[in-house]
């Protein structure tokens, strides 16, 4: 019997994905086109994740489809890996479509070379007609029995709590998406309001104009709130001679065991950034780690020891990936490694931030090669 390319192509999503962004539920309509309900899952807890990818590994579908940001993303893959693993069913291939705030891994997959309609309608077309499919491999890093694909302390984690802890709240009318004929025949404006944050406490998460809920404003905007904000104290602790905040170059110590390598670090070195990815580029075009593919099943470790002026210096190589000029950095590449912190430390796995579970030994290794379909 022919099987139905909707029973082909199973579709999980998280409704919340994307609320600071235009493609807030975009999941569930993606999931309507290349899914049947039966093939459809909307998960918003770990419990529901967990039975879905039970009832995912059960039917077998040929693809499984993914739709959020990097860290809806991962968390999927863990609970599908897993759960694939613990039955020694074989992996299906999977579909990244970028619905999130940040869309890394679709970045470095060539997903965002076209828009996500025209990317979901190629890959049903191709599917219900029997075509072959265009796939990428890639590993990803197994991070203390997780899965996601950059690991990042001290520099990393500290600019995404900054990006996050400081954002202005806005009315989510905002961020929505106005046809032409609906913004014709709309009786009046969108509301635009915005507060900091800490006045939307006060309301409540309320918009005190219509009354919708008030969301947070990320993007490039809020990035660039950041970046002249750091600048900015960089710049007056120089001026006024005196130690800057440092808002993104707090120092980490850590130890980090090698495998394959000779011991490079004494016990508790200094850093102010240690990144590992199998992803090569961070976002607009940013190369940060131009090895993280260089060989299979293995991927990059880079480490720095440079304060703000010193990371503005070698800003060129760093958004190219050219070698560093500099003695202050550490590159590998590797199949595993573990970092031993002098105290437990914050770090971030593809943009979310492991504030309530700070970690003092963290254990990284390359994860099963995952086959991607990109066209």
């Amino acid at each position: 019997m022919k099987v139905s390319f909707k029973e082909r192509v199973a579709s999980l999503f998280n409704p919340h994905s994307g609320k600071n962004t235009p493609r807030y539920g975009f999941g569930k309509i993606v999931a309507d086109i290349l899914s049947g309900p039966r093939y459809s899952y909307s998960t918003s807890t770990l419990e529901e994740l967990r039975l879905a990818a039970r009832q995912i590994c059960i039917k077998q579908p040929e693809i499984v489809n993914i739709t959020g940001g990097d860290g809806t993303q991962s968390l999927y893959l863990t609970a599908l890996i897993k759960e694939y693993e613990s039955k020694g069913q074989p992996l299906p291939k999977f579909m990244v479509t970028p619905g999130g705030t940040r869309n890394v891994l679709a970045l470095n997959l060539g997903i965002t070379n076209m828009s996500g309609w025209d990317y979901v309608h190629r890959i049903q077309h191709k599917v219900e007609r029997g075509l072959p499919l265009d796939t990428v491999q890639l590993n990803p890093l197994k991070i203390n029995g997780s899965y996601g694909f950059m690991y990042g302390a001290g520099l990393v984690a500290q600019g995404v709590e900054l990006y996050y802890a400081g954002a202005p709240y806005q009315c989510e009318d905002a961020v929505r998406d106005y046809g032409f004929a609906e913004a014709l025949n709309a009786e009046k404006l969108p509301c635009r309001f915005s507060c900091r944050a800490d006045k939307a406490e006060r309301y409540g998460g309320w918009c005190p104009k219509c009354g919708k809920k008030l969301r947070r404003r990320l993007g490039d905007r809020r990035a660039l709130e950041v970046a002249a904000e750091v600048f900015w104290d960089e710049l007056k602790s120089k001026l006024l001679f005196r130690k800057s905040r440092e808002l993104i170059t707090k120092p980490v110590y850590a130890e980090i065991s090698l495998t394959g390598h000779e011991e490079p670090f004494a016990p508790f070195l200094t850093h102010t950034g240690i990144f590992c990815s199998t992803l090569e580029y961070m976002g607009r075009g940013f190369r940060a780690m131009p090895d993280a593919r260089k060989e299979p099943n293995n991927f990059m470790l880079r480490t720095i020891n440079l304060s703000f002026w010193g990371l503005a210096r070698n800003l060129p190589f760093l958004w190219s990936g050219l070698p560093l000029p500099t003695k202050q950095c550490f590159d590998a590449v590797v199949p595993a490694l573990t970092i031993k912190y002098k105290s437990p430390t914050v770090r971030q796995i593809d943009g979310d931030l492991n504030k309530d579970d700070p970690s003092q030994v963290d254990r990284l290794e390359a994860g099963p090669l995952l086959t991607f379909v990109v066209g």
